[in-house]
């Protein structure tokens, strides 16, 4: 998902953190790397460990000048075919089964890393529904990105706002299989 969300009736504007292509200046550290965004992050991550396509969008920075939109959309198309003279690339083969997990990690992390972006999710958006926008079509259990973005903010901002320690919901969904962390972002389990 690339944009910022939006809540409520009226479909205001949400923080900019809601945003999976926001460049974090001071970076997150995730899965073992620092990242520039989720996107970037998510997008790497598609690729197993050593691979070139995991190294070539690891190693993507965003160029000068260059915002938050089009770096962003730059890594989703090194993740969708690869960087332009590069022979196709081979995605990781559990990739299906752990994507909105690894999103779902990726945001986690981002959120722990600044505690700005705590207080805007949830000050600004206050308890109303987060609505993302459109996305690619990539579909689990019928849901579209546009869903699993919109139950990964709200399910973020309900920790916050209890006061979890969100470096140990990081560890404790690590523990998870990608099956279980989709049914409890579907609001099919009362487990934290």
């Amino acid at each position: 998902m690339g944009g910022t969300c939006y809540f409520g009736d009226d479909k205001e504007t949400a923080p900019d953190c809601t945003d999976n292509f926001q460049i974090v200046q001071s970076m997150f550290s995730a899965y073992g790397h620092e990242w520039h965004s989720i996107e970037q992050a998510f997008q790497a991550l598609k690729f197993p460990k050593g691979s070139i396509g995991r190294n070539v969008i690891l190693n993507s920075s965003p160029e000068e000048m260059e915002g938050s939109g089009p770096y962003g959309i730059r890594v989703w198309i090194y993740g969708r075919r690869g960087p332009p003279n590069f022979p196709e690339w081979v995605i990781r083969k559990s990739w299906d089964l752990e994507k909105v997990k690894v999103m779902y990690i990726l945001n986690l992390a981002k959120y722990a890393s600044n505690e700005s972006f705590q207080i805007d999710l949830v000050n600004v958006t206050n308890g109303h529904r987060i609505i993302g926008q459109p996305s690619t079509d990539s579909r689990r259990h019928g849901k579209n990105w546009k869903f699993w973005n919109e139950n990964i903010q709200m399910d973020i901002r309900r920790l916050i706002a209890k006061g979890a320690d969100l470096h140990d919901v990081i560890t404790s969904v690590g523990g998870l299989s990608g099956e279980r962390v989709e049914k409890i972002l579907m609001g099919e389990s009362n487990e934290d």
